[in-house]
């Protein structure tokens, strides 16, 4: 599909120097990895010993990090892949600290602040203290604060989110946030160039990348600052310094010479030269600050400007006040203009100031206490929740997982007590988070993002709904009662189509299903029983199995007997039966009774493997085989299921909506010492701002691809099961 949102960078970095050095990393490439993973945003800074060559490095870790994320196996997941790229980009600077022994002995910081585009969606992951910027409608958010580090490491922090037309998004390494302030940053980002933060002192970690998104035809443009319009592309480099110095050694600080890419230019020759002058790829100098006071340490120059505001402030006070008002001046304590017995007044006010600094000098001790006290406290929980979160680890791990819960959600709580006082946030937050991420673990729990959802129908065809769903193939099916149509798409996702022609006698097709041969079998409201001829994209109705006949039905399934003979079962639960219909060759049987309960009143699916399972709106899950009731129950589980939606098998494991709790629960089928227990394995969530998994429709598990399809209301989600077999086969 053609891209709908045009994107268009600009980027600032200093100097390489000393060991010090950032990078901006772009990949606004159309076509191949790119159109499956996305555009690739990075901001790079490393801080090492003057003799360690910090700009071969950063060349290094960049290609490394664009090689890893792009080329590197074939998960779907673009966080997963984010991580991979990151975690692998700072093992291969542990290798390159093997061959410097001084490097090695002082250690390097690296800090990686990536952002990558996909769709609609952007994903972000931070190692290190960098920050993601978001301005939307004149505001400038943290995106930063927002992340979590999942997996509980505490190396990066990770998250994603729907963007919108004219976002745009801030790359920040951390010497950034301690150099430009909010406002100046508002307006870079408005500006959309760095006219506004020319004064600010640009050392060599300092690296700025603007993303802005438009709706808009045309190409991702790579620029630098805008604001040098008339320089020329081999001016690069050359710097033009001016000092000023005063008698209290202030010094101005410098401009800087920068590059502009003419827009003339065509999009392939602005791309070469944006990356031949670009300090990742050749290490060429943006930004160049030669004057005494900016080659000191971003520290001392603050530390300069405090000395500077202090100085003025005591000579304030001492001519305005001392001297001004009080009348203090070197030939006596008397106010000014009047005699020596009226000084009385200034030993007042005297008196007066004294007893305020003590009132506040007590009132700060008392504070200072009560600080102490609380930070006591606290400590006391955080130590009282170390114990439970090893408590919740050893019960989950001996399968208690109802319990691990319990003990877990006690300790969370904890954390809420002490929030309120205000201190040690961080240390709080770091503790809310571990328990996060232990609670998952127990829970075994697979996260889904946006990046899992492979289609929006809503988003192809207007009106449209969706009620069941199917697969053969590589193809998913999907019905649609409002519009009366079936639709067709990848397994992969992507563009959605009707497969029936403008004349057929769909009215209202509900539930669908494909027999052992190939045909669809559709239960259609107003027709009953019919059948899909997908290359003629016609429909057949079957004799004898009109809506009259059969009835309403809430699900159809297909199974295949031994001997090869297709049975269609209809679960009807207004009737609180079970129907067969067999297929002959020469046509199908009219509907007989297989099975009868008031148990199946209400019920919400069916789905058979020579067992017959119904998900009642009483009982959970119920169970047949033959004409008996097959004992069956749920162990195990975190929380209790009590308003599934639907239901899949496959050849061991029972997958179950649960659109209550926004999740996928799975539980096995049962186990040769313990056949009526389907026991607890794991869960699949969806963890974000949307309110996705709450509609659950269907799931379609393919066994041979070990992947799952979820329906939630018009979206469809893709999973990988590789964790779910992994999990079983920690219960064996």
């Amino acid at each position: 599909m053609e891209e709908k949102y045009s994107f268009d960078t600009t980027f600032f970095t200093g100097d390489p120097k000393g060991g010090k050095w950032s990078g901006i990393f772009v990949t606004p490439t159309e076509g191949g990895r790119a159109s499956l993973f996305g555009k690739l945003y990075v901001v790079i800074s490393l801080s090492a010993p003057e003799e360690f060559d910090s700009r071969m490095a950063g060349d290094l870790l960049s290609e490394n990090l664009q090689d890893v994320y792009y080329n590197e196996g074939n998960e779907r997941n673009i966080i997963a892949r984010l991580e991979k790229a990151i975690m692998s980009t700072a093992k291969r600077l542990e290798h390159l600290l093997d061959r410097e022994e001084v490097a090695a002995e002082s250690g390097i910081d690296l800090n990686i602040e990536a952002l990558v585009t996909y769709k609609e969606y952007v994903y972000m992951a931070i190692l290190g203290e960098g920050s993601i910027l978001l301005e939307r409608d004149d505001r400038l958010i943290s995106l930063s604060d927002g992340l979590k580090d999942l997996s509980g490491r505490g190396l990066i922090k990770t998250g994603s989110g729907k963007f919108k037309e004219n976002d745009n998004f801030v790359l920040l390494s951390p010497q950034g946030g301690l150099t430009i302030s909010e406002k100046d940053m508002q307006n870079v980002v408005r500006d959309f160039n760095f006219d506004r933060i020319k004064g600010v002192k640009q050392d060599s970690l300092l690296g700025i990348l603007l993303l802005r998104i438009s709706n808009k035809a045309g190409e991702a443009l790579l620029h630098t600052d805008s604001k040098f319009e008339s320089e020329k592309i081999n001016q690069i480099g050359k710097k033009e310094t001016k000092v000023e110095e005063e008698d209290d050694v202030s010094v101005k600080e410098y401009e800087e010479s920068k590059l502009k890419i003419p827009q003339e230019t065509g999009r392939d020759e602005e791309l070469e030269k944006a990356k031949r002058h670009n300090d990742l790829r050749k290490g060429n100098s943006i930004k160049n600050l030669k004057d005494k006071v900016t080659d000191k340490e971003t520290y001392k120059v603050v530390l300069i400007k405090l000395k500077e505001f202090g100085q003025k402030l005591l000579v304030f006070g001492k001519t305005h006040i001392w001297e001004g008002l009080l009348g203090m001046s070197k030939r006596g304590m008397y106010l000014k203009g009047a005699g020596p017995k009226t000084s009385i007044r200034g030993i007042i006010v005297l008196i007066i100031v004294v007893v305020c600094l003590l009132y506040i000098s007590i009132r700060g001790i008392q504070r200072h206490s009560d600080t102490n006290d609380k930070k006591t406290e606290i400590m006391a929980v955080l130590s009282d929740i170390d114990e439970k979160f090893n408590n919740g680890r050893n019960l989950g791990a001996a399968g208690n997982i109802a319990e691990a819960v319990a003990v877990l959600e006690e300790a969370l709580g904890s954390l809420s007590s002490i929030k309120e006082y205000g201190i040690m946030t961080d240390e709080i937050r770091a503790k809310e988070e571990e328990g996060y991420a232990i609670m998952d673990d127990v829970r075994k729990v697979i996260l889904l993002d946006d990046g899992n959802i492979i289609t929006d129908i809503a988003g192809y065809i207007e009106g449209a709904q969706a009620a069941d769903m199917t697969m053969l193939g590589s193809r998913l099916y999907v019905s649609d009662p409002n519009l009366s149509t079936i639709y067709e798409l990848s397994v992969e996702g992507g563009e959605v189509y009707s497969v029936v022609g403008e004349d057929t006698d769909l009215r209202s097709p509900s539930s669908i299903v494909f027999d052992g041969e190939g045909d669809m079998i559709i239960f259609d409201g107003g027709e009953g029983i019919l059948k899909l001829h997908l290359d003629e994209k016609k429909v057949e109705r079957l004799a004898g199995l009109s809506s009259t006949s059969v009835g309403e039905v809430k699900e159809i399934d297909n199974y295949v007997t031994p001997d090869g003979t297709n049975i269609l079962y209809l679960l009807r639960p207004s009737k609180n039966d079970v129907r067969k219909i067999t297929k002959y060759s020469s046509g199908y049987s009219l509907p007989e009774l297989r099975l009868s309960s008031t148990q199946f009143g209400g019920a919400k699916d069916m789905e058979i493997d020579g067992k017959i399972y119904i998900l009642t709106q009483a009982d959970g899950i119920v169970r047949y085989f033959g004409e008996k009731l097959d004992p069956y129950a749920l162990v195990g589980l975190d929380k209790s299921i009590n308003d599934a939606s639907c239901l899949e098998l496959d050849d061991f494991l029972v997958y179950v909506g649960d659109s209550a709790n926004r999740r996928v629960v799975v539980v096995t089928k049962g186990g040769s010492l313990t056949p009526d227990q389907g026991r607890y394995v794991g869960q699949i969530i969806y963890r974000g701002e949307n309110n996705y998994l709450s509609n659950i429709k269907d799931i379609i598990v393919d066994n041979e691809g070990r992947v799952m399809y979820i329906l939630d209301e018009t979206k469809i989600f893709r999973v990988e099961l590789t964790k779910v077999d992994e999990y079983k086969e920690s219960l064996e």
